[in-house]
């Protein structure tokens, strides 16, 4: 597992827009679904892929190793 810790940039942008800018090897489609299954936190509560964090939000990100 590959874990990736962020902070939100701006306020405004929707968090898999957000996570994707900052984290061009994952797709869009793929943030999505790390935040469907659970694997994002924002400020270490669960997220939805429609949150908009604020400026200095601490954002996780949990990667499953490849199969």
């Amino acid at each position: 597992m590959t874990i990736h810790l962020l902070t939100a940039l701006a306020g405004g942008a929707r968090l898999d827009r957000a996570i994707a800018d900052q984290l061009p090897a994952l797709s869009r489609t793929l943030v999505q679904r790390l935040i469907a299954e659970g694997s994002v936190t924002v400020n270490g509560h669960p997220a939805r892929a429609s949150d908009r964090p604020l400026p200095g939000d601490a954002i996780r990100v949990d990667v499953p190793a490849p199969a």
